[in-house]
């Protein structure tokens, strides 16, 4: 029986969800209003919201229906993304964000960041990196993509112990 890690299935969610977003909104709406779709300027104001622990600007950034996919679940709609973030914010202190130069194409801006907190560093991470994919249509955020690159091996070290928990049946659960 072939065991399904955690991390891959994560994975082809925000792959799936991802390529349905990003068509969604019809071509010509994008080509006729592109500075609505401007994917720069929308990476600039979610690194300006994550730098500033708003929960709220945060969610703001999002379309109505806005998804956020990250390794813990997926959040839709303002007020999950919202309830989301506010937890992370809580329950991490010290929570730091460094943001590279993301890489642009056409509404679509993707970034490999280096993520940090006494939360993870009491556990034995330094840092972690994360790779967030966020998609823009209509000025805001429809799609946002948070994964943590299992390439660098301090990431991969700290998500060990926790995939272990996820493949592990639950308490009266027949193991094949």
């Amino acid at each position: 029986m072939r065991r399904t890690t955690l991390l891959p299935s994560l994975l082809a969610l925000t792959v799936a969800l991802a390529l349905v977003s990003a068509v969604a909104p019809p071509l010509a709406a994008q080509e006729a209003t592109p500075t609505t779709n401007d994917p720069a300027a929308m990476h600039a104001a979610f690194v300006e919201a994550i730098h500033a622990n708003d929960a709220d600007a945060f969610a703001a950034l999002f379309a109505p229906d806005g998804v956020l996919v990250t390794p813990f679940g997926v959040s839709r709609g303002r007020e999950e993304i919202r309830g989301f973030q506010a937890g992370l914010i809580a329950n991490n202190p010290g929570l730091e964000v460094t943001f590279t130069e993301p890489t642009l194409t056409h509404n679509t801006a993707v970034s490999r960041d280096e993520v940090a907190a006494e939360t993870w560093r009491a556990a034995g991470a330094e840092r972690i990196i994360i790779i967030h994919t966020l998609v823009v249509a209509n000025g805001q955020i429809v799609v946002l993509a948070i994964i943590p690159d299992i390439d660098d091996p301090v990431t991969r070290a700290f998500l060990t112990p926790m995939e272990a928990v996820a493949a592990t049946p639950a308490m009266g659960t027949p193991t094949p």
